[in-house]
């Protein structure tokens, strides 16, 4: 069953496009990595996908159902925002029980939805601590269980783990796993890139509106680098620009260090790369080579052209 299809969909913000022309869909089940730059368009996709945003042409359907205006979309989307949105003199049990209410549970249900949803977010043994009184990520997975009492067929999660520490983090991105296990289709927004490439089943790459890459970490790395590696050399001071003339003449990119600078190749060149930068008189304190990520897929992809620039 196809939870989400988005098929020929545009936005425009008065003349301006926003989206254009994303067509893409997920089965049920599964969790995706939605990623971009700031004013990739995520946002945008986000509120056309909850029916917040008509747009321009195409479609959005949840669940068989097309959302538009007048469709209570609420029905099949949960969403977990990025502030955490709990009441802090009530308990998580309680919490759960005024949004069960929110959501139009049937009051019988109630009890039933809000253990299960202490259970599946594993905060079953804090039902009767009041929020005030939880962590930071114990909050957000209460947020969890407060988006998931109508067992909705796509959740959203907006950046889940923002301001929370390492093993919080942890905790939230296996929760959103054990939950897209479970069969529910999760699209997370997140800028968390080893995070997304480590847990996420499928990784939706959004830049200027435009649909870049859709589909496994590992398959979209693979088709954009082949067997290079990326090379990534850190220099002993800020370079000069002979330096900088020097190094991209060698095929190496400046990046957003100041004292960095990579590129993508075979796995034999090393020694030679080693060999041009010494020629060059440039001093280094690291050469590095790694499998290129995800980080390096946006840098790729996304990166603004400078010859458009100029």
């Amino acid at each position: 069953m196809t939870a989400l299809d988005i098929d020929g969909v545009t936005v425009h913000y008065g003349q301006t496009a926003v989206l254009h022309n994303l067509t893409f869909s997920a089965e049920q089940g599964g969790l995706i990595g939605l990623i971009g730059p700031n004013g990739s368009g995520k946002t945008t996709l986000i509120k056309t996908i909850c029916g917040l945003i008509s747009p321009s042409s195409g479609h959005v359907s949840v669940a068989g159902t097309q959302i538009r205006r007048g469709v209570d979309s609420r029905k099949f989307i949960g969403f977990v925002p990025q502030s955490i949105g709990l009441y802090p003199h009530l308990t998580a049990a309680e919490n759960l029980r005024v949004f069960a209410g929110y959501c139009g549970l049937p009051r019988k249900l109630i009890a039933k939805r809000v253990g299960e949803a202490l259970i599946r977010v594993g905060m079953a043994n804090r039902a009767e601590t009041k929020a005030a009184e939880l962590s930071g990520g114990m909050k957000r997975r209460i947020n969890f269980a407060a988006a998931i009492l109508h067992e909705p067929k796509l959740l959203i999660l907006d950046e889940p783990t923002a301001g929370v520490d390492s093993p919080a983090r942890d905790a939230i991105h296996k929760t959103a796993k054990d939950l897209a296990a479970s069969g529910m289709t999760i699209l997370l927004i997140t800028h968390e890139l080893e995070a997304a490439e480590h847990y996420c089943d499928k990784i939706l790459l959004l830049n200027d509106g435009n649909l870049c890459g859709y589909g496994a970490p590992s398959a979209l790395l693979s088709q954009t680098f082949g067997s290079q590696k990326e090379c990534v050399i850190t220099l002993q001071a800020i370079p000069d620009i002979g330096a900088v003339t020097a190094l991209t003449a060698l095929g190496f990119e400046t990046t957003d260090h100041p004292r960095q600078l990579r590129k993508m190749i075979p796995d034999d060149e090393l020694p030679a790369i080693s060999a041009q930068i010494k020629a060059a008189g440039v001093q280094v304190r690291e050469i590095a080579v790694r499998e290129p990520g995800l980080g390096s897929l946006m840098y790729k992809l996304c990166r603004p052209d400078p010859k458009a620039a100029a």
